[in-house]
């Protein structure tokens, strides 16, 4: 794994001419710089350790006025060379840079006491006891501080040396989102190549030849050719100042600020979350410049009662940031230091001052996810979980599947649960339905949006009809179109209700199939036709009695015995409508109703114009 060197200190320190000793190589590219002696825009160069071969270097300008572009170089940067000059020793741009490196996640910090030639020994100590109480002050309590000139060569090899050991020494932080991403610090055109944008890889790997897009636009493009440090290479990985010849996209099109990535591998955002460290009082409401990647952005600053290290920032406009980028914070004018820290949540949830806050340290994307889902009561989208975790749905779906495997969560077209929670909250639906059965015994059924009501879940669209479909599935409940009942419940007729039901099964007992209709039984009975109406509906819904087409009535028995009749009289032989209305005696009012009934519960089968027995 590479890592990146970069500079820091105030003006006329010394940094660019160490960095031409160190490597032969003059970082001041711009014709300004030359003129003016001093770095203004960032400067690349690379230098060969001995153990630790070839690392990048990324040297930044010590000046106040160019504070921005400093800081579009430090974001990524491992090790810190931060230079003092021994004549001047600690200046403010020393100080300020110094508090945005304790800030920032670099790993180690060297101390270089540049110009150690034009000062005595009893003054250089001095200097260097100065940079000791500073750095105590800091994480950086201890760093190594050694006097270098680079007019001399003088302490270059000591330098190299604690270069070298540091690079050995470095640990990435462990990633586990590794697409890979890179600001975007320049962009030209290259004469026969065309576009080239250049930065330092900030996570993962990049590979000639594969596709990537510019973010926040989502210009899609492709990796042309990859070269580091003037040479062509097939790959170039996290730590290394890289540039990438790309096609399909305009040179007006792209520009510092901009993120060049595997697709959706990072999130594009108007406003984020942040974790920081406070360096100074922060207002809530209050303008601010926030510095990550190679953008430099205007917004607002909110505050969180609940956790006050938490910095919401609402931008003014589109920029492209990942979950975990650092990130420095700074007053909109005068532009001094206010905090520093990193992306926890790329696209931020607008709340009020006074509400919680929920975001998720990932440690690996299994766990975030369960983190994302943990206990909650109505399951967490898909959108939500890659909102948390700050990954795209596309590098969801295998660790989705893996958890499916493992049982530790159950999905419902994208709404995800932990199995115990949906249990309990799909017994809390169950709940709401045997209540609203015990409050309507006569009814067989009930519409869903009823039940959901009643439940107070928040289901709907897609993800409750598989919640439904799944609690079906599981025996718990029936469904009829839109309506539901549990599986056990049965409609219980009272005494009453029984002894009428018997007088009504009498009559519809008396013939095989041309049964009375409700109008006619109640006739007989001498009774209102609602009452047979009702009682016939309700006979139903318990199974008591079969409805067969709109409003035709039997009884289990008729039911058999017309069975019985068609197996007789048919042999077993495929059988016409006229046949079977010859064999049950009958008119097509009632032979009809009846075939599709006997074909929709399995007793027959239709085949062109005949029918066919299959319960033999």
């Amino acid at each position: 794994m590479a890592c990146l060197i970069g500079t820091a200190g105030h003006v006329d320190h010394g940094k660019s001419s160490l960095i031409r000793a160190l490597t032969g190589i003059d970082p001041d590219r711009l014709p300004e710089e030359k003129e003016r002696g001093m770095t203004i825009d960032l400067g690349f160069a690379c230098v060969d350790l001995p153990t630790a071969g070839r690392v990048s270097i990324i040297d930044v300008p010590g000046h106040e006025r160019y504070a921005t572009n400093m800081l579009a170089g430090t974001m990524n940067i491992d090790i810190a060379l931060l230079c003092i000059a021994a004549d001047e020793g600690i200046m403010p741009q020393t100080e300020e840079h110094l508090k945005i490196l304790d800030l920032l996640p670099v790993q180690t910090l060297i101390v270089a006491v540049t110009k150690a030639d034009v000062v005595d020994t009893d003054f250089l100590v001095m200097q260097i006891e100065h940079i000791e109480e500073d750095l105590s002050r800091t994480r950086f309590r201890g760093a190594a501080i050694i006097p270098v000139s680079s007019q001399t060569g003088e302490g270059l090899p000591v330098l190299i040396a604690s270069l070298d050991h540091a690079v050995a020494a470095f640990k990435p932080t462990p990633d586990p989102n590794d697409r890979w991403y890179m600001p975007i610090d320049r962009a030209f055109l290259v004469k026969g190549h065309g576009l080239v944008v250049t930065g330092s890889v900030a996570r993962g790997h990049v590979e000639t030849g594969t596709d990537a897009e510019i973010y926040p636009e989502g210009h899609k493009v492709k990796i042309r050719s990859i070269h580091v440090h003037d040479a062509t290479v097939d790959t170039a990985e996290r730590g290394m100042r890289t540039a990438l010849n790309i096609s399909g996209v305009s040179s007006d099109d792209v520009h510092r600020g901009m993120v060049i990535s595997a697709p959706k591998a990072v999130v594009e955002t108007f406003q984020s979350d942040f974790k920081v460290r406070w360096v100074d009082e922060p207002k809530h409401g209050m303008e601010v410049r926030a510095a990550v990647g190679s953008a430099d952005v205007l917004g607002k600053l909110y505050l969180n009662d609940q956790d006050s290290s938490i910095a919401f920032v609402r931008f003014t406009e589109k920029i492209a940031v990942a979950k975990g980028e650092p990130a420095i914070l700074r007053r909109h004018s005068p532009p001094t230091l206010l905090a520093g820290g990193v992306v926890i949540t790329p696209e931020a949830e607008s709340r009020r001052k006074k509400d919680s806050i929920r975001y998720i340290d990932l440690v690996n994307i299994d766990e975030g996810i369960i983190a994302a889902i943990h206990e909650a009561p109505n399951g967490v989208t898909t959108q939500e979980i890659c909102r948390l975790i700050g990954v795209s749905e596309q590098q969801l779906g295998d660790h989705f599947e893996q958890l499916i495997r493992e049982r530790r969560v159950i999905g419902f077209a994208g709404l995800w649960y932990q199995p115990p929670v949906f249990l309990a909250q799909a017994n809390l639906f169950l709940k709401a339905l045997r209540e609203i059965h015990a409050e309507n015994p006569l009814s067989l059924n009930h519409p869903r949006e009823v039940v959901l009501k009643r439940s107070g879940h928040t289901w709907f669209g897609k993800p409750f009809e598989r919640i439904l479909t799944k609690l079906a599935e599981l025996k718990k409940i029936e469904i009829d179109g839109t309506r539901i009942k549990l599986a056990e419940f049965k409609i219980a007729m009272n005494p009453k209700q029984e002894a009428f039901l018997q007088r009504v099964e009498a009559e519809l007992d008396k013939i095989v199939i041309n049964v009375p209709y409700a109008s006619e039984i109640a006739s007989k009975l001498g009774v209102p036709v609602q009452a047979v109406e009702e009682i016939l509906n309700t006979a139903a819904n318990a199974d008591r009695i079969v409805k067969v087409g709109q409003t035709l009535y039997y009884t289990s028995a008729q039911i058999e015995r017309v069975k019985s009749i068609l197996k007789e009289g048919t042999k077993g032989q495929p059988f016409t409508a006229p046949e079977a209305k010859e064999a049950l005696q009958t008119s097509r009012k009632f032979l009809i109703p009846m075939l599709e009934y006997l074909d929709s519960v399995g007793f027959t089968t239709r085949i062109d114009d005949k029918r066919v027995i299959r319960d033999r």
